[in-house]
């Protein structure tokens, strides 16, 4: 027996086989398929992902290093994982707020398996245990133009309330529709805030979550609910603001157009505009953004 044969033997023995591994896996040497972690924010909610990229490298994965129809880490190392910081729906069902390992049960026909479970920290899927399973998706495949050398996940924002999660290795991709609850969750900071700023500030809040509104086309009715608002707030508690009324009762009938003209209501989009420029027209909002303002109502006749 060699010198290097003895002191392997020796180190299973001291520490054993189960701590000498598992002292690789945190990083004594560097990892062939190196960690990746993917942060993205969809509207409030934070999402990221941490996976192993393993590389083709000549193989063929499909079928053969990746067999069909078993459950399969996703990535390289220990499991992938997908963290939430709210809930959010992922193909129409509800996924709570938490972190989760990501399993695929790749197939040779027809739609894959997608499988987050509870147990996040966890190496490859030598301990997968389906009891623990909290949701599972049946994702189409699809074909790929662009061969991916590399395994990558990647996260592209829609909206403020949609995403899709998508993944890629050799020629094989899927996409995971994320939906989050922008509009809750905005409500929920709105109350805090106004639970802690001065009663002359509060109106400002309203307009801005209203203009965020208008212009993403959505919420029209919450938008125009928090306008009334904001005008009866400035009116009462304006203090300080109310020395340039003419450009911020200018802004809110501005928006307030905005608003009417995503309802379809032009007529009261119109009028919303003439208000703005009545008030503001010398000095106010619609002096400084008579560009803007201009081509809004140009789209309404």
């Amino acid at each position: 027996m060699n010198l290097r044969t003895t002191l392997f033997i020796t180190l299973l023995s001291t520490f054993g086989f189960t701590a000498l591994f598992s002292q690789y896996q945190i990083g004594l040497v560097p990892r062939v398929s190196p960690d990746k972690s993917l942060s993205h924010k969809l509207g409030f909610t934070d999402i990221t992902v941490t996976y192993g990229s393993s590389k083709v490298n000549g193989r063929k994965i499909w079928g053969e290093l990746e067999p069909y129809d078993e459950v399969w880490r996703a990535g390289a190392n220990d499991a992938t994982t997908l963290e939430l910081s709210d809930p959010v729906t992922i193909m129409n069902k509800t996924v709570p707020a938490g972190k989760y390992s990501l399993f695929i049960i790749p197939k040779e026909k027809g739609p894959w398996t997608v499988i987050l479970n509870k147990e996040a920290k966890q190496w490859g899927s030598f301990r997968y245990n389906d009891s623990l399973d909290l949701v599972r998706f049946k994702v189409p495949i699809k074909t790929t133009e662009q061969f991916a050398e590399h395994l990558s996940y990647d996260i592209n924002s829609l909206s403020y309330d949609d995403a899709v999660l998508s993944f890629r290795w050799a020629k094989i991709g899927f996409d995971l529709p994320i939906k989050g609850d922008y509009v809750t969750k905005l409500k929920h900071i709105h109350e805090e805030l106004l639970a802690e700023i001065t009663a002359d500030r509060k109106w400002v809040t309203y307009l801005q979550i209203a203009q965020l509104f208008a212009y993403e086309e959505i919420e029209s009715d919450l938008a125009m609910n928090y306008l009334d608002q904001a005008e009866t707030l400035f009116n009462s508690e304006g203090g300080k603001w109310k020395d340039n009324e003419k450009y911020f009762m200018g802004h809110i009938y501005f928006v307030r157009a905005l608003v009417y003209q995503n309802l379809n209501e032009n007529s009261k989009a119109k009028q919303a505009i003439q208000d703005c420029i009545n008030i503001s027209e010398d000095k106010g909002y619609y002096n400084r953004k008579k560009a803007m303002i201009d081509e809004v109502l140009a789209d309404l006749d």
